[in-house]
């Protein structure tokens, strides 16, 4: 008899599941320190992470008093959210909308920036550009008759006049790291609508688990749309992938906390690991690295609830640490109750929207 290859697929995510379930009830990812211990600021994920006694402790207080106020409560009563068919199976979306009044810097104002940036001449670094403007020749329209550098700034014009945000990206990258602020003003060649900020939450800090909840936040006219796919069960992450990757176009731009390094090759690791074909090399704005160029020296880190403390001023109440988030799924999974998931849920919005109010505030610091 003939083997069904959609039943077959349905079987293996099952057992997928039964394994995961499994492990997470065993395994453990995070060491409890000291406060001194766990004051450094953010790092590239590693096979463990740290939480203070004073977080634990909280943390642990949160998931009582969930466990008991939702204890008679059904997930879909609590987030409302809509299943979504796919050929991957079904994945449960929540949506949201909160008002938004930004707008980034004009297109002239960047073109400026490029024309004045000298150093992306080949042959003119930092301590020639300085010499060069102190000769009267401020700007790459400047040199186009310099005996040593003319034909070298014609061709870089054309790439400038072209404003095509790929070839510019290339030029700037070639010469400037990927913190610096040329490389950020690239953003403003995309409109708002097509940028895409993301951010997981995953069962741990390598891309062999499972993403829980899969939020990204978009701009429309004066609204940010927030959509979250939360996991109810691991069966449904291939779903979620697969939605999420319908929102995607030939125009997006990625921008993200520590993406680059940590969310993106996560992304790019599960969907590999259900065999779902998806092209993840689009332009990526991670405002981690920018963060740390614009306020390091500032700040004691540059967690993005450090920034946003310190920046707008704004205090999270009930926030579960990263670190224990695969716990408190744990705790859902086991029980059916939908208690934990709620800060998970809040956590990764919150994410989202100071993740829009960063980059709006770094165009206005870098301006």
């Amino acid at each position: 008899m003939a083997s069904d290859p959609e039943r077959d697929d349905q079987e293996l995510i099952q057992n997928l599941c039964h394994t995961w379930k499994k492990r997470l009830r065993e395994a453990k990812e995070y060491e409890i320190k000291p406060e001194e211990d766990n004051a450094a600021g953010i790092v590239a994920p590693s096979v463990s992470a740290t939480v203070s006694i004073s977080d634990y402790d909280r943390a642990e207080h949160l998931k009582q008093s969930l466990l008991e106020r939702y204890a008679e409560s059904a997930l879909e009563g609590v987030f409302r959210g809509i299943e979504i068919p796919t050929p991957q199976g079904i994945c449960y979306r929540l949506q949201d909308k909160e008002p938004f009044s930004g707008k980034l810097p004009g297109l002239q104002r960047t073109r400026e920036k490029l024309l004045n940036s000298l150093q992306l001449i080949h042959g003119i670094g930092q301590v020639t550009e300085p010499l060069l403007k102190s000769l009267g020749f401020y700007t790459i329209n400047d040199l186009q008759e310099h005996p040593s550098f003319g034909l070298k700034a014609r061709e870089c014009l054309k790439i400038i006049d072209g404003m095509e945000p790929d070839c510019l990206a290339e030029l700037v990258r070639h010469w400037f790291p990927q913190s610096h602020p040329l490389q950020f003003s690239l953003s403003c060649f995309y409109e708002l609508s097509d940028l895409v900020f993301f951010d997981l939450e995953t069962l741990g800090l390598t891309g062999d688990r499972p993403i829980i909840l899969l939020g990204f936040a978009t701009i429309s006219g004066s609204c940010i749309d927030v959509e979250q796919y939360l996991i109810r069960d691991i069966k449904e992450e291939p779903g979620a992938l697969t939605s999420f990757l319908q929102h995607l176009g030939p125009r997006t731009a990625f921008v993200s906390f520590n993406g680059k390094s940590f969310d993106l090759p996560y992304l790019e690791s599960r969907l590999a690991y259900y065999g779902i074909n998806a092209d993840l090399c689009k332009p990526h704005f991670d405002m981690l690295h920018f963060s740390r160029r614009a306020w390091g020296k500032l700040y004691p880190d540059c967690r993005l609830g450090t920034l946003e403390r310190l920046l707008f001023g704004m205090q999270r109440e009930d926030d579960v640490p990263g670190a224990l988030v695969p716990e408190f799924y744990e705790i859902y999974q086991r029980t059916g109750n939908p208690g934990p998931l709620v800060p998970i849920v809040t956590h990764n919005r919150q994410d989202l929207l100071t993740l829009v109010k960063l980059f709006l505030k770094l165009h206005e610091e870098w301006a």
